[in-house]
């Protein structure tokens, strides 16, 4: 970053019920931040963000979806949006 400190990782934790199934997916704050402004009241102005739990109750693998979509940029490779994608 322009500031020369790396990016902070954020945990989020996504549990899913219907699935019974919980997994953490990790992501840089700026990725988050610029991409998923729902989060931008929790984290934006805290200076440590170790003290921050996130938790998501959704389907896992629509956020694995998600996520794959918010790096797309870094690896070239787009994720398909197909009916079971974003159907649970």
């Amino acid at each position: 970053s322009s500031s020369g400190k790396e990016d902070e990782i954020i945990v989020i934790h996504v549990c899913d019920e219907n699935r019974k199934v919980n997994k953490d997916f990790k992501c840089g704050k700026t990725l988050l931040l610029s991409h998923m402004k729902y989060f931008e009241k929790f984290l934006s102005g805290n200076s440590s963000f170790e003290d921050i739990d996130i938790s998501v109750h959704c389907d896992v693998q629509i956020f694995e979806w998600l996520m794959q979509y918010l790096n797309k940029s870094r690896n070239g490779a787009q994720p398909v949006l197909e009916v079971n994608n974003v159907i649970s």
